[in-house]
């Protein structure tokens, strides 16, 4: 006759096998001597937990530890054990076996008695230990709970790959008190010593790397024993650092002669410190990445922002940016249609402390009159139709930058009186509502008009005029600026190289001087379109008079000079003609709005 009786073995260190019978009443496991089962370990309670079995069944009680009981893994008050089911008290892990008990004579006999037996919490595997899927459960201690909490917190402040390696190699340092700690990461399909041990410590690391890159394949922690010589074994632990398919790397452990050998929660600590650790190093990288594309795009910005010239106009001009872009003050920026107002307005906010914060253009001649408040300030929802949520205005998005209000003296005189509060006060209200939004902002506001003659004629608001020029820029128009017109239009045909694949290389000297004769109406923007054009009409390697004559549709002046008015207003007619009446296309090719354009031509005509 037989019967099954259930009882826990240890999983494994030296009292590995060791076994006791479940029994009916009660099997108490914890520190206090009067237990059935004296694990001596701080980290058990006295009276941890209890187990008993009933005819088929075996169930688990925790009795208040202060560390938990853990079945598998989790912690659990009381629950029904399985055979195979793993239990943890302490840093200790038993195994729910079963075994068959024949019977002798009227009794029947368990193979283990119900019998005290002290059980050091010590866990130590042999030599040629092969890993096992150890380490995917959780930290087993409230104290290493806590170290990897505190872990994670630094882990999250760090900025580079050698701060969190440090980081790792502190946290490891801090638990377990190593002789050796080895990080390796992963490169092109090989690990590469990341740390630097002394010198000793690189001679063990060639006999522990085949290892590392076996944890990492395997994507588990192991428990290994290096031998440095005959007469002396030290107990080492290995894992790996991973995020799903990729490989990170993996850190090795080396613990000192002298020191107790490493249990399988000491694997599991340290499996869970790579866990956290991993996505740090994505995160940098990505960090990484994208601020080398920033600066590259920088980079590039700063490249397209060249004021080109080298005459004594443009030297005083490039003088005057620089001391205006530390001064942080709202500033006025005039000039000509085309001188490229925009552009130095640019270099103002580049090249001041506001540089990392965003530049937002705003052509208040653009946009419509009844959005004009919208668009700048933002709305509510529900502030009128069609309102179907809020939006960020303008200026609000300029917010730590610096907002440029382009032909500013477009704006009409209730749309002044809004930015000027808003400008003094640095703050104001989204259109239907209640709150002031607070904005730390630059202002910067450019045209091509008159704000003195406005002033004068009641169509531009004095005060507003005062405030805007705190500061004040004047950009040459390019006739005052004739020396640059050579390298200017070099420049615009280096950048048109693409359009016409590179083969037109130059101008001839008759079409530069031509160039340098013209009176330039459109200014900068101007001659970039003229020469965009006469790339692309151009066979040979250089552009020739008659080309840039017949785009500008006009020979050399023979008669009496005329008022800069008529000579604007009849290029323009030349344009439209060139154009064959394309008012757009005409528009694009002088740089200047439709509007602007039909008002130059109606100049002097009495309209």
């Amino acid at each position: 006759m037989s019967r099954e009786y259930f009882h826990i073995t240890v999983r494994s260190g030296p009292r590995k096998g060791s076994s006791w019978l479940i029994p009916e009443e009660r099997l108490v496991i914890g520190r206090d001597t009067e237990c059935d089962v004296i694990v001596a370990d701080p980290l058990v309670s006295r009276r941890h937990c209890e187990l008993w079995q009933t005819q088929n069944d075996v169930f688990v009680r925790d009795l208040g530890s202060r560390n938990c009981t853990l079945v598998n893994g989790r912690p659990v008050e009381s629950c029904q054990l399985s055979v195979g089911d793993e239990l943890c008290v302490g840093n200790v892990a038993f195994l729910l076996t079963r075994r068959i008990v024949e019977s002798s004579g009227s009794g029947i006999r368990p193979s283990t008695s119900k019998t005290k037996q002290n059980l050091d919490s010590k866990t130590v595997y042999p030599a040629d230990f092969t890993p096992s899927p150890m380490g995917q459960g959780l930290p087993r201690n409230v104290a290493d709970l806590a170290r990897l909490f505190q872990a994670s917190r630094r882990f999250s402040t760090v900025e580079s790959v050698a701060e969190l390696l440090w980081l790792i190699e502190s946290a490891i340092c801090d638990r377990f008190k190593p002789s050796a700690v080895w990080i390796a990461l992963s490169h092109e399909n090989r690990l590469e010593l990341a740390t630097r041990p002394d010198d000793a410590g690189r001679r063990a690391l060639s006999s522990i790397q085949t290892r590392m890159r076996k944890c990492l394949e395997e994507r588990r922690g192991a428990i290994v024993t290096r031998r440095p010589n005959v007469a002396e074994a030290v107990s080492g632990m290995i894992a790996p650092i991973f995020i799903g398919r990729d490989d990170i790397g993996a850190i090795a452990v080396e613990g000192a002669p002298d020191a107790a050998d490493y249990e399988e929660s000491d694997v599991e600590f340290l499996v869970a410190l790579c866990h956290g650790a991993a996505p740090f190093f994505g995160s940098i990288e990505r960090r990484r990445y994208l601020e080398r594309q920033v600066e590259q795009l920088r980079e590039e910005r700063h490249k397209g922002l060249r004021m080109i010239g080298s005459s004594e106009a443009m030297q005083r001009l490039l003088f005057l940016i620089g001391l205006v872009a530390k001064a942080d003050q709202t500033t006025l920026i005039l000039g000509e249609t085309g001188t490229g107002k925009e552009l130095v307005a640019n270099l103002i906010h580049e090249m001041s402390e506001r540089a990392q914060g965003p530049f937002v253009p705003v052509n208040c001649a653009a946009i419509p009159s009844e959005l004009f408040e919208s668009e700048l300030f933002g709305h509510e929802e529900g502030a009128f139709t069609g309102a179907v949520g809020r939006k960020i205005g303008l200026l609000e998005q300029s917010k730590g930058g610096t907002i440029l209000l382009d032909e500013i003296g477009d704006l009409s005189l209730n749309h002044q009186a809004r930015i000027l509060r808003a400008i003094e006060m640095g703050q104001f209200r989204r259109v239907g509502g209640g709150e002031e939004v607070q904005v730390n902002l630059r202002v910067l506001a450019a045209t091509n008009r008159d704000l003195d003659a406005a002033v004068a004629a009641g169509t531009f608001r004095s005060d507003l005029h005062f405030r805007l020029r705190v500061l004040e820029v004047r950009v040459p128009p390019l006739r005052e600026r004739v020396s640059d017109i050579p390298e200017l239009a070099q420049y615009f045909l280096e950048a048109a190289s693409s359009q016409t694949r590179g083969f037109v290389r130059g101008f001839t000297t008759e079409a530069i001087e031509f160039l340098k004769s013209h009176t330039w109406p459109g200014n900068v923007r101007e001659l970039k379109h003229l020469v965009e054009a006469a790339a692309m009409l151009t066979e040979g390697e250089q552009i020739e008079m008659h080309t840039v004559k017949n785009l500008m549709g006009r020979s050399l002046p023979e008669d009496a000079p005329l008022s800069l008015a008529e000579v604007e207003r009849r290029h323009i007619q030349r344009v439209l003609s060139y154009c064959n009446g394309n008012v757009p296309e005409a528009a694009r090719i002088l740089g200047i709005g439709r509007s602007t354009l039909y008002e130059r031509l109606n100049q002097g005509k009495g309209v």
